[in-house]
Protein backbone atom coordinates (compact mmCIF):
# COMPACT_ATOMS: atom_id res chain seq x y z
CA UNK A 1 0.00 0.00 0.00
CA UNK A 2 2.85 2.39 0.64
CA UNK A 3 4.34 1.81 -2.83
CA UNK A 4 1.86 4.17 -4.40
CA UNK A 5 2.73 6.92 -1.92
CA UNK A 6 -0.90 7.38 -0.94
CA UNK A 7 -0.89 5.41 2.33
CA UNK A 8 1.65 6.20 5.02
CA UNK A 9 0.52 3.54 7.48
CA UNK A 10 -2.21 0.96 7.71
CA UNK A 11 -3.40 -1.75 10.08
CA UNK A 12 -4.68 -5.19 9.20
CA UNK A 13 -7.24 -6.20 11.79
CA UNK A 14 -6.19 -9.31 13.63
CA UNK A 15 -2.64 -9.22 12.19
CA UNK A 16 -1.08 -5.89 13.13
CA UNK A 17 -0.19 -6.02 16.86
CA UNK A 18 -1.80 -2.62 17.51
CA UNK A 19 -4.97 -3.66 15.71
CA UNK A 20 -6.25 -6.86 17.24
CA UNK A 21 -9.78 -5.35 17.16
CA UNK A 22 -11.55 -2.62 15.21
CA UNK A 23 -11.81 -0.50 18.35
CA UNK A 24 -8.10 -0.88 19.13
CA UNK A 25 -7.09 0.05 15.59
CA UNK A 26 -9.13 3.26 15.52
CA UNK A 27 -8.93 4.22 19.20
CA UNK A 28 -12.53 5.41 19.24
CA UNK A 29 -12.11 7.53 16.10
CA UNK A 30 -14.19 7.22 12.97
CA UNK A 31 -12.21 6.43 9.81
CA UNK A 32 -12.21 9.18 7.18
CA UNK A 33 -12.59 6.61 4.42
CA UNK A 34 -13.34 2.91 4.28
CA UNK A 35 -12.04 0.94 1.31
CA UNK A 36 -13.34 -2.57 0.76
CA UNK A 37 -11.06 -5.04 -0.93
CA UNK A 38 -12.57 -8.30 -2.09
CA UNK A 39 -12.44 -10.78 -4.97
CA UNK A 40 -13.50 -8.19 -7.58
CA UNK A 41 -10.80 -5.74 -6.51
CA UNK A 42 -8.24 -8.54 -6.38
CA UNK A 43 -9.06 -9.54 -9.97
CA UNK A 44 -8.79 -5.91 -11.13
CA UNK A 45 -5.42 -5.47 -9.43
CA UNK A 46 -4.05 -8.69 -10.93
CA UNK A 47 -5.26 -7.73 -14.40
CA UNK A 48 -3.43 -4.42 -14.05
CA UNK A 49 -0.19 -6.02 -12.83
CA UNK A 50 -0.15 -9.26 -14.88
CA UNK A 51 -0.86 -7.86 -18.32
CA UNK A 52 1.59 -9.33 -20.83
CA UNK A 53 -0.12 -11.43 -23.50
CA UNK A 54 3.09 -13.34 -24.20
CA UNK A 55 3.45 -16.88 -22.93
CA UNK A 56 7.23 -16.55 -23.31
CA UNK A 57 9.14 -15.18 -20.29
CA UNK A 58 12.71 -13.92 -20.68
CA UNK A 59 13.65 -13.16 -17.08
CA UNK A 60 12.31 -13.60 -13.53
CA UNK A 61 13.04 -11.27 -10.65
CA UNK A 62 12.03 -12.13 -7.10
CA UNK A 63 12.25 -10.15 -3.89
CA UNK A 64 10.86 -6.63 -3.97
CA UNK A 65 10.84 -5.89 -1.12
CA UNK A 66 13.88 -8.05 -0.47
CA UNK A 67 13.30 -11.71 0.38
CA UNK A 68 13.48 -12.89 3.96
CA UNK A 69 15.52 -15.91 4.99
CA UNK A 70 12.31 -17.99 4.99
CA UNK A 71 11.45 -16.93 1.44
CA UNK A 72 15.00 -17.71 0.26
CA UNK A 73 14.70 -21.16 1.87
CA UNK A 74 11.31 -21.83 0.22
CA UNK A 75 12.73 -20.87 -3.18
CA UNK A 76 15.86 -22.97 -2.64
CA UNK A 77 13.76 -26.01 -1.76
CA UNK A 78 11.56 -25.53 -4.83
CA UNK A 79 14.64 -25.34 -7.09
CA UNK A 80 16.76 -28.02 -5.41
CA UNK A 81 18.13 -30.36 -8.08
CA UNK A 82 16.44 -28.48 -10.94
CA UNK A 83 17.85 -26.32 -13.72
CA UNK A 84 16.56 -22.92 -14.85
CA UNK A 85 15.67 -22.44 -18.49
CA UNK A 86 15.87 -18.63 -18.18
CA UNK A 87 17.85 -16.13 -16.13
CA UNK A 88 16.56 -15.15 -12.72
CA UNK A 89 17.65 -13.16 -9.72
CA UNK A 90 16.64 -13.04 -6.09
CA UNK A 91 16.96 -9.79 -4.21
CA UNK A 92 17.78 -9.99 -0.52
CA UNK A 93 19.80 -8.00 2.02
CA UNK A 94 23.49 -8.91 2.32
CA UNK A 95 23.00 -10.44 5.78
CA UNK A 96 20.25 -12.76 4.51
CA UNK A 97 22.40 -13.63 1.47
CA UNK A 98 25.31 -14.48 3.77
CA UNK A 99 23.13 -16.61 6.05
CA UNK A 100 21.67 -18.38 3.01
CA UNK A 101 25.22 -19.19 1.97
CA UNK A 102 25.95 -20.64 5.43
CA UNK A 103 22.84 -22.84 5.44
CA UNK A 104 23.22 -23.96 1.81
CA UNK A 105 20.18 -22.25 0.31
CA UNK A 106 22.24 -19.82 -1.79
CA UNK A 107 24.12 -22.74 -3.34
CA UNK A 108 20.84 -24.44 -4.33
CA UNK A 109 19.61 -21.26 -6.03
CA UNK A 110 22.95 -20.76 -7.81
CA UNK A 111 23.15 -24.42 -8.83
CA UNK A 112 19.76 -24.00 -10.49
CA UNK A 113 21.17 -21.05 -12.46
CA UNK A 114 20.06 -18.10 -10.33
CA UNK A 115 21.83 -15.09 -8.97
CA UNK A 116 21.44 -13.48 -5.57
CA UNK A 117 21.55 -9.71 -5.72
CA UNK A 118 21.88 -7.61 -2.58
CA UNK A 119 21.26 -4.02 -1.66
CA UNK A 120 19.87 -2.62 -4.90
CA UNK A 121 16.59 -1.99 -6.68
CA UNK A 122 16.49 -3.10 -10.34
CA UNK A 123 13.23 -1.21 -10.83
CA UNK A 124 15.19 2.02 -10.42
CA UNK A 125 18.47 0.90 -12.01
CA UNK A 126 19.52 -0.29 -15.43
CA UNK A 127 20.06 -3.89 -14.31
CA UNK A 128 18.29 -5.83 -17.06
CA UNK A 129 19.48 -8.59 -19.40
CA UNK A 130 20.11 -7.56 -22.99
CA UNK A 131 17.24 -8.40 -25.31
CA UNK A 132 14.71 -8.90 -22.54
CA UNK A 133 11.10 -8.21 -23.48
CA UNK A 134 8.95 -10.02 -20.89
CA UNK A 135 9.73 -10.48 -17.23
CA UNK A 136 7.85 -12.21 -14.43
CA UNK A 137 7.82 -11.34 -10.75
CA UNK A 138 6.04 -12.20 -7.53
CA UNK A 139 6.19 -8.54 -6.52
CA UNK A 140 3.28 -6.17 -7.06
CA UNK A 141 5.69 -3.32 -6.31
CA UNK A 142 8.07 -4.43 -9.07
CA UNK A 143 5.20 -5.02 -11.52
CA UNK A 144 3.91 -1.51 -10.78
CA UNK A 145 7.17 0.46 -10.98
CA UNK A 146 9.15 -1.17 -13.78
CA UNK A 147 6.80 -0.30 -16.68
CA UNK A 148 6.95 3.35 -15.66
CA UNK A 149 10.74 3.35 -15.88
CA UNK A 150 11.01 0.83 -18.74
CA UNK A 151 7.89 0.97 -20.93
CA UNK A 152 9.49 -1.44 -23.39
CA UNK A 153 9.11 -4.34 -20.91
CA UNK A 154 6.00 -6.49 -20.54
CA UNK A 155 5.06 -7.89 -17.14
CA UNK A 156 3.66 -11.05 -15.62
CA UNK A 157 2.98 -10.91 -11.89
CA UNK A 158 1.92 -13.90 -9.85
CA UNK A 159 2.79 -16.31 -7.08
CA UNK A 160 6.21 -17.70 -6.25
CA UNK A 161 5.02 -21.03 -7.64
CA UNK A 162 4.11 -19.43 -10.98
CA UNK A 163 7.47 -17.67 -11.09
CA UNK A 164 9.36 -20.90 -10.37
CA UNK A 165 7.42 -22.61 -13.15
CA UNK A 166 8.49 -19.77 -15.48
CA UNK A 167 12.10 -20.13 -14.31
CA UNK A 168 12.05 -23.84 -15.14
CA UNK A 169 10.07 -23.67 -18.42
CA UNK A 170 10.48 -20.14 -19.79
CA UNK A 171 6.68 -19.98 -20.05
CA UNK A 172 3.94 -18.20 -18.10
CA UNK A 173 1.09 -20.59 -17.43
CA UNK A 174 -1.46 -18.04 -16.21
CA UNK A 175 -3.10 -17.59 -12.88
CA UNK A 176 -3.47 -20.48 -10.42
Amino acid sequence: MTSSGLVDMYHVLGLTPEASTYEEAFGGNTPKEVIHYGEKEEAEALAHLDWSQSEQVDFVILGCPHYSLYQVRDLANMLDGKQAKIKFIVETPWNIRDQARVNGDAQKIEAAGGYILSECCPAMNEFWPAGMKVFATDSAKMAHYVPGNHPEFEVHMGSLEQCVEAILTGKWKGRN
